[in-house]
């Protein structure tokens, strides 16, 4: 059966490009495609945050990833949102995520490991096998 839909992005705000380039490229190896600059006007129109943001979107595979840099950085939020990734060998993106300093976060769950990495803004990334 095909589905309906698929998601084209998600979107997710860190603080700065340094932020991003070291969760997405560094440790997912997302390439970056392109950049454009998100106007006041059109962040308070359509997600009402005063504020212009600097955008890169990334390659994710099968879908994109819009990177917010917001002229004023993210508040930390408490937050059940997460994005889940797929990749090759969750043990050698948990050994690579720790030396980049990242927090790992992990629970034993119905006999398999539930596995989440956190930047430094906050974001829950999951990561299962399947890359």
């Amino acid at each position: 059966m095909e589905l309906p839909l698929s998601i084209i992005h998600v979107g997710l705000a860190v603080s700065s490009e340094a932020s991003a380039r070291r969760i997405f490229i560094e440790l997912f190896g997302f390439r970056e495609l392109y950049r454009f600059k998100l106007e006041r006007d059109h962040a308070w129109s359509l997600m009402r945050i005063d504020s212009t943001a600097d955008v890169m979107v990334y390659d994710a595979g099968n879908s994109k990833l819009e990177v917010f840099i917001p002229v004023r950085p993210p508040e930390p939020a408490i937050t059940f949102n997460h994005v889940c990734l797929a990749v090759d060998d969750v043990e050698e993106t948990v050994r690579k995520a720790e030396l980049l300093g990242f927090e790992i976060r992990r629970i034993s769950k119905e006999s398999r490991l539930v596995t989440f990495i956190i930047d430094r803004d906050g974001n829950l990334y999951e990561i299962k096998p399947g890359g």
